[in-house]
């Protein structure tokens, strides 16, 4: 639990820095809501009860003052009872809600524990008034229940490693670690390339959206071919996987692809495997960094992983999630961003083919991906002649039955200086 400063108040327009500021519930127009005791493991304290029946809980101070004008940090500490997300909003009259910019462990796994979630809100706060308050509620919840036993305001970061993690940026500017150089990255003869998709999400991982890609975890509806071996990876990058047992009896864990270490852990095993390197893939879409400003942790993580273990590594751009009429604009903003901010070239480990940077481009000429052979010839020449940024070497993902496809596309074809075509299930025929 975080420790609060007792004595401590605010006053007119003051916010002390560097100290924690207690903030206490209430609902309505203020009026104060009682505590209750709890019983977490062998630990007793008193809690604020958050439900149905009380609605949100809105956190202030014990007297009214302006907020710093910079990024300020909240604590919550609560009773991991039950499963569910914490939604948190920094509220004043007249101004839009904000929400927390990077968060950590506002998620309930059911654990029984007394947890701290941490979170910053990064935004120009002058324009709110001094009568501001944190909105906190649980959403996405069966039981629709949060105690809270503690909650603090306070203008400088956590000193939490992982706290520390969530908040920094390991995708502005070129890598600043340990780096092994990869045996030979002039060419992908002779290569063996892996594909990686990084796609899999837990609670509480780095960006804290829930289970993804592993199905809904909680009610047992797993989307996955098999349970993954996690015992090589860290128990810190690993997430209790709700209330789900293994046949040993113990409790089944997953792992999300956020983590560094769990990127690490793979390009590892490609090491120890003679595996060259990977496609990083990249979905086409608006999330991207360079579109939203969103994270970029597997991006960075990928990269830190194949430069501490030799691997080289490349993008693959997947333009399944992306329409035709975004789709240049959303792939040259991107690619740019890469070159300029996150230096992707100055990589010496990045894949290179004849010298040039290596990007795969899957998916241009599919069907039921509805883009024409215009736009994805503009795609194409965008990376191979563009003056600034054009020089690649592009590879592109092809159907399977790309012999019988119109001539138009047949004319696209030839602007790939390498070709991967699909092997679907009649493969085999």
């Amino acid at each position: 639990m975080l420790r609060l400063v007792t004595g401590f108040s605010l006053t007119a327009a003051s916010f002390h820095s560097s100290a924690q500021v207690p903030l206490f519930a209430t609902v309505g127009k203020g009026k104060p809501v009682p505590t209750t005791q709890i019983q977490a493991g062998n630990q007793s304290t008193s809690a604020w009860l958050q439900d149905a029946k009380s609605g949100p809980l809105n956190f202030r101070p014990k007297t009214s003052a302006s907020l710093p004008p910079g990024t300020i940090y909240l604590a919550i500490s609560y009773l991991d009872q039950g499963y569910g997300k914490i939604d948190v909003l920094l509220t004043s009259p007249g101004v839009k809600p904000m929400k927390p910019d990077r968060f950590l462990r506002m998620s309930l796994t059911n654990s029984g524990k007394l947890l701290t979630a941490q979170m910053r809100f990064q935004a120009d706060l002058s324009s709110l008034r001094k009568d501001w308050s944190f909105r906190i509620a649980m959403s996405k919840s069966s039981e629709n229940k949060l105690l809270i036993s503690t909650v603090s305001l306070q203008d400088v970061p956590f000193d939490d490693p992982d706290f520390k993690l969530v908040t920094s940026d390991p995708w502005k500017g070129p890598y600043q670690g340990p780096r092994v150089q990869p045996a030979d990255n002039t060419t992908l003869k002779g290569k063996v390339m892996a594909g990686y998709q990084g796609w899999f999400r837990t609670p509480n991982d780095l960006e804290g959206k829930g289970w993804t890609h592993w199905g809904n975890v909680q009610e047992h509806k797993l989307t996955i071919d098999m349970w993954p071996d996690t015992s090589q990876y860290p128990p810190s990058a690993l997430e209790k996987a709700a209330d789900i047992k293994l046949k040993s009896g113990k409790q089944a864990q997953l792992f999300s692809s956020t983590w560094p270490a769990v990127v690490d852990t793979h390009f590892r095993w490609m090491r120890e495997h003679d595996i060259d390197g990977a496609f990083l893939q990249r979905f086409v879409k608006d999330s991207f960094h360079s579109i939203s400003g969103g994270p970029e942790w597997v991006l960075a993580n990928t990269r830190a992983a194949a430069s501490r273990h030799g691997r080289i590594w490349a993008v693959e751009y997947d333009i399944s999630s992306c329409s035709e009429a975004k789709l240049l604009d959303t792939m040259t903003r991107d690619w740019k961003w890469l070159v300029d901010e996150f230096r992707l070239l100055d990589d010496p480990n990045y894949a290179r083919e004849g010298g040039k940077p290596v990007v795969f481009i899957w998916g241009l000429p599919f069907p039921n991906r509805e883009i024409s052979s215009k736009v994805a010839n503009q795609v194409v020449d965008f990376f191979k002649n563009d003056p600034k940024y054009g020089g690649n070497h592009v590879i592109g993902g092809i159907p399977s039955n790309w012999r019988n496809m119109e001539p138009a596309w047949q004319e696209h074809f030839k602007k790939y200086e390498t070709i991967l075509t699909w092997m679907p299930k009649s493969y085999a025929d």
